[in-house]
């Protein structure tokens, strides 16, 4: 069986979870830890939040000391494509 997807068209509890699950993983991002930070984008490449790609934009835009590896998850998650 295929996990279940909040879909924010469902407005209600899945989108307030959905929103909440944003928010969390935008603190858990400001981890001054790249355990933290990789783990936050990995969860955020999988909620498919609207405002995913701002907030990656600018933790890039705040983190140019990011090897090419970190960037690149960076931006698979701001596309949804992390596995």
């Amino acid at each position: 069986m295929a996990p279940r997807h909040r879909n924010r068209e469902r407005g209600g509890e899945d989108l307030e979870l959905q929103d909440i699950f944003f928010q969390t993983l935008s603190k858990v991002l400001a981890i001054n830890s790249w355990i933290c930070q990789g783990a936050a984008l990995h969860g955020l490449g999988h909620l498919h939040h609207p405002r995913t790609k701002e907030l990656v934009n600018r933790y890039l835009d705040e983190n140019p000391s990011l090897n090419t590896g970190q960037k690149a998850y960076a931006l698979a998650a701001a596309e949804f494509q992390v596995l």
